[in-house]
């Protein structure tokens, strides 16, 4: 599990310095603020950020955004040429929530 893998990691290093949640879309998954939480708790000073193409950001439900703001969640968007128009967009809706 993701959880175990990332105490795994503890046992052999004392911080990461940048844990980037990544690979397809991370926003699919029902829960991703669960990813948010585990590594936040076992890495607490990390640089924490997710790659997004942000389609499903207004979507995410308030957990969502608690977690990132919990964990000081930077949100890096993954500009497809489509969702450019809708860039400053999505930088306001972060905004709002309180998440870089």
């Amino acid at each position: 599990s993701f959880a175990r893998d990332l105490r795994q990691l503890a046992t052999h290093f004392v911080t990461i310095e940048q844990i980037r949640l990544l690979g397809g879309e991370p926003l699919l998954h029902p829960t991703p603020e669960a990813f948010v939480d585990v590594a936040h708790a076992v890495f607490p000073d990390s640089d924490l950020r997710i790659v997004t193409n942000g389609t499903l950001l207004k979507s995410m439900r308030n957990s969502f955004w608690e977690a990132c703001r919990r964990a000081n969640v930077t949100l890096d968007f993954s500009m497809y040429p489509i969702m450019e128009k809708a860039r400053t967009q999505l930088e306001e809706l972060c905004a709002r929530e309180g998440v870089q």
